[in-house]
């Protein structure tokens, strides 16, 4: 997300080149022999934010294996989590990927198509679980339509996809030289692109909010008007979370609308920053990098939330530890007997 906003503030209309049907002959300039100058000044903003993801992607990591693994999950909510968690995850391993690559890339000689290759297969910041979730739960709250898990998992797949769709047609079918992007100082990139991502991120996080609203109040009106001991909507596995729970618990209701909100709070340091920097109002590179650090602590913190909040989950993260615990144990106990054993 901080990427497409540093991407569209920078001026996405300007400093740009159309590589010319003649330039495209073997003599003349093309992107293969272009030389590229990498820039340096997102090295410190790097060097902060790759303990950080790599936090990210092994914590993701864990709480995906706890919740493949976990016994206090019907199979339903289980899918929808394992999916949700699992698109984290290729999040995470994105913004991992933008930090290996930069430091692989940095102060090494390379041309303009390589580094568009680079940079435009990385930049992928599609993260829309929140609206995924808030559609599914809208057709369910007010049309008693159960998604297939399939059609989850594809509605799950289709923004990445589309990032990749764009990272090709930038790649290798542009023509569009830019001189806007934040790490290469000349990009292959069509700038409709940049507009087409700043849609999809702003407009489903938008869409998310509004949907989890008119969510919440149908729960919580149905609840209080039309539940009876004997609707089986009110009658919660009390081991288990099953899809009564799942769809019409109020408290998990409204702890996923908090996790969905939570990254545009978190988001708001680095947009301001952004907006400051970009316009020569204020600068402040510290300020900056804190304020993206913050950014990319929303992984951590909305499952943490999860987490805290939801026993199942929580349940279910413990007895992965303690499992992998004992496991280790037993492994080091022959290990020990045999050393004994020598001596």
């Amino acid at each position: 997300m901080r990427r497409v906003l540093q991407q569209w503030f920078v001026g996405p209309f300007s400093d740009t080149a159309v590589i010319t049907p003649t330039m495209g002959s073997p003599r003349g300039p093309t992107p293969t022999n272009i030389p590229e100058i990498v820039e340096t000044f997102r090295l410190p903003t790097v060097l902060a934010t790759l303990p950080i993801h790599i936090f990210n992607v092994l914590f993701v990591l864990v709480v995906l294996a706890s919740i493949l693994s976990t016994r206090h999950l019907h199979s339903r909510p289980q899918k929808l989590f394992a999916i949700n968690c699992g698109f984290f995850l290729i999040a995470s391993l994105y913004d991992l990927a933008f930090d290996i690559s930069y430091l692989a890339i940095l102060d090494r000689p390379i041309t303009v198509q390589t580094c568009s290759v680079i940079r435009n297969f990385v930049y992928n910041p599609i993260a829309t679980q929140a609206f995924v979730d808030a559609l599914e739960r809208f057709s369910m709250a007010f049309f008693h339509h159960d998604m297939s898990v399939l059609t989850v998992f594809t509605l799950y797949s289709a923004f990445p996809l589309i990032c990749i769709g764009l990272a090709v047609y930038n790649s290798f079918i542009s023509l569009t030289l830019i001189q806007t992007d934040d790490v290469c100082e000349t990009v292959r990139r069509t700038e409709w692109t940049n507009v087409v991502l700043i849609a999809i991120q702003w407009g489903s996080a938008v869409i998310a909010v509004l949907l989890y609203i008119a969510v919440w109040r149908k729960v919580k009106r149905e609840r209080v008007a039309k539940f009876s001991p004997n609707d089986k909507r009110s009658t919660f596995d009390p081991i288990k979370m099953c899809s009564n729970r799942y769809y019409w618990d109020r408290h998990v209701v409204k702890i996923f609308f908090i996790s969905c909100v939570l990254p545009l709070f978190l988001a708001a340091p680095s947009l301001v920053f952004t907006v400051l920097t970009e316009f020569h109002i204020y600068q402040d590179s510290v300020a900056n990098i804190v304020s993206i650090v913050i950014l990319d602590l929303a992984t951590p913190i909305t499952w943490i939330i999860y987490i805290s909040y939801i026993g199942h989950i929580r349940r279910g993260l413990y007895e992965c530890l303690c499992c992998f615990s004992s496991n280790r144990r037993s492994d080091e106990a022959p290990n020990q007997k045999a050393g004994s054993d020598l001596l």
